[in-house]
């Protein structure tokens, strides 16, 4: 069975989505891509938790992207904290040319470069 990989991004960094998916398209990654595609927040924090624990539930592991805006995504302590319940392999990378810091929540996470080819292999990896 392909392995399912969590993959968490501010929804205001959409290139992140597009070029994850492109590295599934040309066959770099081994295994199916997943997000949080429904901003549910608007329901409140009972919502978002169970879309993130829905999301994540049946993942095999997680890359965090980080971008420029201090908080990255707003759900990305919930999502770290659910990662880490699921005891999964957790993978932080910073979008080129950003200066974003690594969020505590993700302070135990493997460090990545954020290239097609590293990230494949990291991913590719991960058992």
């Amino acid at each position: 069975m392909a392995k399912r990989i969590f993959v968490s991004y501010n929804f205001n960094d959409p290139q992140v989505a597009k070029s994850v998916r492109e590295m599934v398209a040309n066959e770099q990654v081994e295994g199916q891509i997943v997000f949080v595609e429904n901003d549910v927040s608007y329901n409140g924090k009972t919502a978002v938790d169970w879309e993130i624990e829905h999301t994540i539930e049946n993942c095999d592991c997680a890359l965090f992207v980080l971008g420029d805006n201090p908080r990255n995504s707003p759900w990305l302590d919930q999502e770290a904290a659910q990662a880490k319940a699921k005891n999964i392999p957790v993978l932080t990378s910073c979008l080129p040319g950003m200066s974003s810091n690594t969020p505590a929540a993700l302070a135990d996470s493997t460090m990545v470069n954020w290239d097609s080819k590293t990230i494949a292999t990291t991913l590719n990896q991960v058992n």
